[in-house]
C-alpha cells in the first residue's frame, strides 16, 4: 500500500468519526437539566400542613428528553431540616379558589430536549409548624430522574423570604416576592 493509500484511509476514518460523534452529540446525548431559584412563591403553615409552591424552571441542555420522576423540597432555618414533598401543580403561583384551583396531582414530568418549562410545584408536610422564625430559611430542590435511582440536587441552597409578614400571615395560603433586593 502506498503513502497516499494510508492517507486517503487516515482521512476516511476521521472523517467517519467526526461523523458519527457529532450525530451523537446532536441526537442521542443525554443532557443535564438545569433549575434557577424562584421569583416567588406561596406559603402556608397552619400547624396541620405547610404548603409551599414553587415555580420552577426546568432547562435540558442535551437532544434527548429527561424525566422528572419526583421532586422534594429541603427546607432549612433556625428550627430545623425539614422535607416536604411534592404533591402537585397549579397553574401559578398565586392561590385560586378551590373550585378552579387547576390542581393537579403529581406526575412525572417530561423536559424535552433543548427546551425550558415552567412548572408551578406544590410541596407540603405534615404536620405543620415547622416555620415558627421569620429570616434565615434556605431551601434546596433535590430529583430523582427516569434515568437515575437516586436523588440528586438539582436545585442548591437558595433563600427563600419567610418574613415576619409572612409569618403573621401562616395560617394562610398568601403568595410572596422572593427578590432579596426588592422592597417590601
Amino acid at each position: 500500500m502506498s503513502f497516499g493509500n494510508w492517507i486517503a484511509i487516515t482521512i476516511s476514518g476521521c472523517a467517519l468519526a467526526f461523523t458519527t460523534g457529532t450525530f451523537w452529540w446532536m441526537n442521542w446525548r443525554r443532557g443535564t437539566l438545569h433549575a434557577w431559584p424562584p421569583r416567588s412563591f406561596a406559603f402556608a403553615d397552619t400547624g396541620g400542613q405547610v404548603l409551599i409552591v414553587l415555580p420552577l424552571v426546568f432547562y435540558n441542555d442535551g437532544p434527548t428528553p429527561i424525566v422528572v420522576l419526583n421532586l422534594q423540597l429541603r427546607l432549612s432555618g433556625p428550627s430545623g431540616t425539614y422535607r416536604l414533598s411534592f404533591e402537585a401543580t397549579r397553574p401559578g403561583v398565586q392561590p385560586l379558589p378551590v373550585p378552579d384551583d387547576g390542581r393537579e396531582m403529581a406526575t412525572a414530568i417530561p423536559v424535552r430536549g433543548r427546551e425550558a418549562q415552567l412548572i408551578c410545584c406544590e410541596f407540603s408536610r405534615k404536620p405543620g409548624g415547622v416555620v415558627s422564625a421569620a429570616n434565615g430559611w434556605e431551601a434546596s430542590v433535590e430529583a430523582r430522574l427516569g434515568a437515575k435511582r437516586k436523588w440528586m440536587t438539582l436545585l442548591e441552597s437558595f433563600p427563600l423570604a419567610i418574613d415576619e409578614r409572612a409569618l403573621r400571615q401562616s395560617g394562610h395560603y398568601v403568595a410572596y416576592d422572593n427578590d432579596p433586593i426588592a422592597s417590601p
